[in-house]
Formats: C-alpha cells, structure tokens, sequence
C-alpha cells in the first residue's frame, strides 16, 4: 500500500511541481525510465523497489543536488537512505551506459572543437 501510493502520489503532482521537485518534465521522467530500463535490474523480491520507483528517487537526488538524507526521508519516496544510496549508483550507471550515454553527451574531440564549445557557451550565456 505505501509504495502504490507514493508512486501514484509522484505521478500524479501537478507538471509544474514535478518539475520544481525533479526538474524536469513527467513526460521527460518518463522516457528516462522507458530509455535505461534494459539497463537495471528487476526487483527480486515481491516488496522490491520496481525500476520507475528507482529512476524517480535518483532523479529527485539529482535534482537536490544534496544529501541522500534528503531523498530517503522525503515523503513521496519512503525509502531508507541506504536504498537510496544503492538507487543512485544502478541508476547512474544505466545512465552512464554506453549506449545511452554516447546518444545525448558528446565531449569535444580536439582543441579547435572544445573552443567552439566555449565560444558557442559564452556568447549565448554573457
């Protein structure tokens, strides 16, 4: 019962207080989940926290930018912060995985492609 209604409770926040809480959209959350889902493990006992519960609470540390404390205590999540701790490294290292990673992350090559990158950052961001 409480894990069906933290999770139902996560999704059903509004679209702005999801992504003041995840910093990003439901629908981005979502093909998070759906793109690194290959990439996790499944729960191995009937009580175990599903892949959407994993990928959510590692999203709200990322969006904290804190503690784990911070997440493992938090209301929607109700997750001990050794669990907590756990989540975050499958998920960063789903994330991290090769075949997602090198899809949306692409570091410059040479000198010439780094200072393009830096030129293109600063006249945008000045």
């Amino acid at each position: 019962f409480l894990y069906y209604f933290s999770y139902t409770y996560t999704l059903d926040l509004s679209d702005r207080k999801f992504i003041q809480r995840y910093r990003l959209s439901k629908q981005l959350a979502r093909r998070v989940i759906t793109l690194i889902t290959p990439y996790m493990s499944v729960p191995s006992t009937l009580g175990g926290l599903t892949i959407d519960r994993k990928v959510i609470t590692a999203l709200r540390f990322f969006a904290a930018g804190s503690y784990q404390l911070d997440v493992g205590e938090n209301r929607h999540t109700f997750i001990s912060q050794a669990s907590v701790s756990r989540v975050i490294e499958e998920v960063t290292n789903a994330i991290t995985n090769p075949a997602i990673f090198n899809q949306f992350v692409k570091f410059p090559n040479n000198f010439n492609e780094l200072d393009d990158v830096r030129t293109g950052f600063f006249s945008k961001y000045k």
